[in-house]
């Protein structure tokens, strides 16, 4: 049975140096674990979009809507995780250098912030509880605890990468991809936080 071959396009199957084409090849392949990454992020980004939606409906259904929030804490919060982000990315600059040692301890010091901004905002919530703002007491209260909350659990989760990043990367042998993948995180978690600041803080 003879074998028709395929199409070729060359704006899209060229491949790159050092590639081996074949018939069916679209250009080099995207690792798993990056790959893996984005559709993981993706699927946050609607959860987040759907918590940020309920938001919106019950925040513009209610006549009475009082959000006692500090706008210098929301702002300390803010330095603190743009800070843990710019970190980061330093750290993955320094390791495309070949200066694993420096990246490491950036990575670190990307960890120590985020579990800053942990600290501050468990702060801020003793604080609003103590001033009668609790889940229970309102139902601006309630969206306030589970939109910080979630986001919180996913602060807790990039300092767990980003510390044990920062160890691994301190091993000549271990590869930089996972360091790679945990500043494209801590940025996506940043990205979401500064929505929820302008949202909370700002409006």
């Amino acid at each position: 049975m003879a074998t028709v071959p395929l199409p070729y396009d060359a704006a899209i199957d060229a491949p790159l140096d050092g590639h081996v084409a074949t018939a069916w090849d679209s250009g080099p392949p995207v690792e798993t674990g990056r790959f893996g990454t984005w559709v993981f992020l993706a699927s946050e980004a609607f959860f987040f979009g759907g918590l940020l939606a309920a938001y919106f409906v019950l925040r513009g259904s209610s006549k009475a809507w009082v959000e006692p929030l500090s706008f210098g804490l929301g702002f300390t919060l803010t330095g603190l995780l743009v800070a843990s982000s710019v970190c980061a990315s330093i750290s993955v600059r320094r390791l495309r250098a070949g200066a694993r040692r420096s990246g490491s301890n950036w990575m670190l010091c990307a960890s120590f912030l985020a579990l800053a901004f942990l600290g501050v905002q468990a702060f801020e919530w003793r604080e609003l509880a103590q001033e009668g703002f609790t889940p229970r007491g309102s139902l601006a209260g309630a969206c306030f605890y589970i939109l910080t909350g979630a986001h919180g659990l996913h602060v807790l989760a990039g300092v767990v990468w980003l510390a044990g990043s920062g160890v691994v990367l301190r091993s000549g042998a271990a590869r930089t991809l996972h360091a790679e993948l945990a500043a494209l995180y801590q940025h996506f978690v940043d990205g979401i936080w500064l929505v929820l600041f302008t949202l909370l803080y700002l409006l």
